[in-house]
């Protein structure tokens, strides 16, 4: 089953063809999980100055870090 996956690059200079790589091994980890359930990813890729911007937005906390994650209907 073909997952719902997107790439978003907020990152100069990110190459292209890693995007694609990212999609293919998301893809391939989502079916590993459930091969009948339907899943949808966005994954996003930037800068840190960008991060500590979403931090601070969404989490109240004015510094970078690694991951933000979000539930569904956030």
């Amino acid at each position: 089953m073909s997952h719902k996956i997107n790439i978003v690059i907020k990152s100069l200079g990110f190459p292209s063809i890693i995007k694609k790589k990212i999609k293919l091994v998301a893809n391939t980890a989502l079916t590993y999980l459930s091969e009948d359930k339907y899943y949808e990813l966005t994954i996003l890729v930037c800068d840190d100055s960008y991060m500590q911007e979403l931090n601070r937005s969404y989490r109240g906390v004015d510094k970078t870090t690694d991951v933000l994650s979000f539930e569904e209907n956030y």
